[in-house]
């Protein structure tokens, strides 16, 4: 998967919406925009899972308990055994949550 492909595929999973092109009235020159899962603040750009700690940190908080042991295992497959977990790069982290959701795609 491209790095594009899993920021939509992770996003899509915790809830955002695609919105449109216009906001309030303005044309946004094409840009993306999309509702955030509460919808509360509107219009917003996708959180870029692929690329951010932070975005990854704050879609680690939204596994199940099980889950969460699955990932930490995946996190060992993706980095690699020679590589702690804990050092899992933004990408390695979206792979390995994108695999135990069940959304990976070769």
């Amino acid at each position: 998967m491209t790095l594009e492909e899993q920021q939509i595929t992770i996003g899509e999973h915790l809830g955002w919406k695609r919105g449109n092109h216009t906001f309030l009235g303005y044309d946004v020159n094409g840009s993306e925009l999309w509702v955030a899962p509460d919808g509360q603040y509107g219009y917003k750009e996708l959180p870029n899972y692929p690329n951010d700690l932070n975005d990854m940190h704050e879609a680690e908080k939204l596994l199940t308990a099980k889950q969460k042991r699955e990932y930490r295992n995946m996190l060992c497959i993706v980095c690699g055994q020679n590589h702690p977990s804990w050092h899992a790069t933004a990408s390695q982290r979206a792979e390995s949550f994108l695999r135990v959701v069940g959304k990976w795609k070769d």
